[in-house]
């Protein structure tokens, strides 16, 4: 099956992340949860689901937000690589809509940036579930021959926010 993802990002001016997701192909292909289906919060990425990765330039802890299609949103926090904060999915302030038009999935998700977040590390991810159940695993980099999202090498862009906020590739895997 031909598929094809891509991202756009930004930043607005509430510096909120505003990252659009685009799944293009044989939808009728794929399991994309509906708004009638309510899934559990810590398994948003079980199914199809885009995601948001973002870490500060320096330190071990990230961000993790997870966006399903079915308007569900998730948000972790980990204090080091996989070591996550003891504490239920955080809904607040991110958001996700979505449009769906022949053999387009738009994914339009808004995600605040950790406080005090002047510099970042960003990875954008998608998990997409075949009418199989079988899932794939999407990303700008995977340093490694296994898939891992919260590999740090993975985050592959460079976020710096000042007078011309910009977002650039990060260095690569050293």
């Amino acid at each position: 099956m031909a598929l094809e993802i891509t991202a756009e990002i930004g930043v607005d001016t509430d510096e909120m992340l505003v990252v659009t997701y685009r799944i293009v192909g044989e939808l009728a292909r794929l399991r994309i949860p509906t708004d009638a289906e309510h899934l559990d919060p810590d398994r948003l990425w079980a199914h199809t689901c885009c995601e948001l990765f973002v870490a500060p330039l320096a330190g071990a802890a990230y961000v993790e937000h997870n966006f399903s299609p079915n308007g569900q949103v998730a948000r972790f926090e980990l204090s080091a690589y996989r070591e996550r904060v003891p504490s239920s999915p955080v809904v607040a302030a991110a958001s996700v809509s979505t449009a769906r038009e022949r053999g387009v999935l738009e994914l339009c998700a808004r995600a605040p940036l950790p406080a005090g977040t002047d510099a970042a590390r960003i990875s954008i991810t998608a998990v997409i579930e075949d009418d199989a159940g079988a899932l794939s695993y999407w990303a700008l980099r995977h340093p490694t021959d296994r898939p891992d999202f919260h590999d740090p090498d993975g985050f592959a862009l460079a976020l710096t926010l000042g007078a011309v906020p910009a977002i650039v590739d990060a260095p690569g895997p050293s």
